[in-house]
């Protein structure tokens, strides 16, 4: 099958008829330095939700920096606090500057390349800091209906971390 190209933007400003604009701004990310990592890709993996306990112990071989180890981190012991676990694991990592904060705030471009079911595709976007809003305002609104279990292990781990693991992504017609 032919490789398909998409376009997202994923951060979601609706046009200006009549409609308050999504308030999008430059942020100051958090990514690897680079001199900690041989290949970013090795660090990088799917949304949790996605992630088997198969492939979480193959992306934890792949590097000691993958962010599973965050995202989804395998409890240390029996009824371990994971959100604590990934807490500590985050704030290692930003000691030891495995992880390194911009100086600048700034809009971060996205290529990622994948295939599945349908073929290759390739995904180009920005990732950008949005302001929330009620979803009564229009500005932003609901992707699709979610869980309520993986919607509270997700605020668990926000809170725990002070931090989103994985981007919201959002669609913006041009």
């Amino acid at each position: 099958m032919e490789s398909q190209e998409h376009f997202y933007i994923l951060l979601l400003p609706i046009h200006s008829q009549g409609v308050p604009l999504a308030d999008v701004r430059p942020f100051r990310g958090v990514r690897f330095n680079q001199h900690h990592s041989a290949k970013v890709g090795n660090e990088l993996c799917p949304p949790f939700d996605g992630i088997s306990n198969q492939q979480r112990d193959q992306l934890l071989a792949q590097s000691p920096h993958n962010v599973v180890r965050l995202e989804l981190p395998k409890p240390e012991t029996e009824g371990a606090d994971v959100y604590a676990q990934s807490a500590k694991q985050l704030q290692d990592w930003k000691n030891n500057k495995v992880l390194i904060r911009d100086e600048q705030p700034t809009y971060y471009l996205m290529k990622e390349e994948y295939t599945d079911s349908m073929g290759a595709h390739h995904r180009v976007g920005i990732y950008a800091a949005v302001h929330l809003e009620e979803y009564e305002r229009g500005v932003v609104l609901p992707h699709e209906h979610t869980r309520r279990g993986p919607k509270e292990d997700r605020l668990a781990m926000m809170e725990a971390c002070g931090a989103n693991f994985s981007p919201i992504m959002g669609l913006y017609r041009d």
